[in-house]
């Protein structure tokens, strides 16, 4: 509560130290950048792509697994029945093929996280020049996050100006398809 009543007073200073402070009291927007940026139809779009890429690189973990688990039974197996140097070779082909499957298995989810994380970084630079669109066209002087905004007329919320923008452009580069199982 103390960090808000200081960036409060801040903003007190600051807009009081305006040029033309004098003359006229700066025009301030608020924006919900969250909300900008989840209800957005790129950012359900994106929303959707990762659900289904987790989901597909889930289905593939899943039976990775589940063919390790059959060779491990199968090897378990010929404990009793194979030579215990055809034995051993078998364990130690497998323990090569489940180290690789888990080196792989984190690569992908890593690969797949960054992707998803870029983005939504460039999610979010799109919406910069729409903020820039909207300080020029209204004459306004600042923006602020209105999650950040304790109390403020209606008429200084943009969001909805902001979704209808951002919802029209069709630049917002969502990440490419996952390549094809080989």
């Amino acid at each position: 509560m103390r960090a808000l009543a200081r960036w409060a007073a801040a903003a007190v200073l600051i807009l009081g130290a305006w040029p033309g402070a004098a003359d006229e009291a700066p025009r301030i927007l608020s924006v919900d950048r969250e909300r900008a940026l989840s209800e957005s139809a790129a950012a359900e779009r994106l929303g959707v792509e990762e659900r289904e890429a987790r989901i597909a690189l889930r289905g593939e973990l899943d039976k990775l697994r589940a063919d390790l688990e059959a060779e491990e039974a199968e090897i378990a197996a010929l404990r009793e029945t194979a030579p215990k140097e055809v034995f051993e070779a078998r364990v130690r082909a497998f323990d090569a093929r489940v180290r690789e499957a888990r080196e792989t298995s984190q690569q992908k989810g890593e690969a797949l996280q960054a992707r998803f994380v870029s983005a939504r970084r460039a999610l979010s630079a799109a919406l910069e020049p729409i903020l820039r669109e909207l300080l020029a066209e209204t004459g306004a002087d600042l923006i602020l996050d209105a999650r950040t905004v304790l109390a403020a007329a209606e008429s200084v919320d943009v969001t909805d100006e902001v979704l209808r923008r951002f919802d029209e452009r069709a630049s917002v580069a969502l990440p490419p398809p996952a390549p094809a199982e080989e």
